[in-house]
């Protein structure tokens, strides 16, 4: 079953490959390039998702407001 609360987002970056976000959970999923790991970010805002979608460098943008401000793990 497809769980339609999860949002595709392009990532226009080269340090990133994929990235989704779960609305309901509020859980971000960022798979790096360089490990193809999936890192799964808890408790991330939706007005967070909005600012990393119109960042201009998505991958300084989860460096600076992401990767060390909100809980994660590798899934």
């Amino acid at each position: 079953m497809t769980n339609l609360n999860i949002e595709h987002i392009t990532a226009n970056s080269s340090n990133i490959k994929t990235i989704m976000y779960n609305h309901e959970m509020e859980e971000l999923m960022i798979e790096f390039k360089y490990n193809d790991k999936v890192y799964c970010y808890s408790n991330v805002p939706s007005d967070v998702i909005d600012e990393l979608k119109d960042a201009d460098s998505m991958g300084s943008f989860v460096a600076k407001k992401i990767k060390n401000v909100y809980n994660w793990e590798v899934v």
